[in-house]
């Protein structure tokens, strides 16, 4: 069984090889960013949209991880462009919808229990 430090690493590895965790997006990664347990998928990576679908479908066939339970709308934003999500912002007047964080750590969890899910995100 590996040990917590060798799954972290192979985890973090594995969102640099998806191309996320850089500080100049695809096709440039240039510059990682630090990643740690703490690190969000969405507001620290910019995993979004299909990007998120995309990447979590990756990490559950990487990781032999269910993610079929997962809740992906209540954590990831969709993939509108920056203007958008503006326009939408003033005409509903709000900021922007409140969700739910998914972290590395909790990726970490995954992996250990094979499922990715509310439950095992909440422990």
């Amino acid at each position: 069984m590996k040990s917590k430090e060798d799954i972290f690493n192979t985890l973090t590895l594995f969102i640099y090889r998806r191309g996320f965790g850089y500080k100049l997006p695809w096709p440039f990664l240039y510059g990682k960013k630090q990643i740690n347990r703490d690190t969000t998928l969405e507001g620290d990576l910019g995993i979004t949209g299909d990007d998120a679908d995309e990447f979590l479908i990756a990490f559950g066939e990487e990781f032999n991880v269910d993610v079929d339970q997962f809740p992906l709308g209540d954590y990831f934003d969709d993939e509108r462009d920056f203007v958008s999500r503006a326009i939408i912002r003033i005409f509903r007047n709000r900021n922007r919808l409140e969700r739910k964080e998914l972290t590395v750590g909790h990726l970490e969890k995954a992996i250990k229990t094979g499922r990715l899910d509310e439950e095992t995100i909440s422990v």
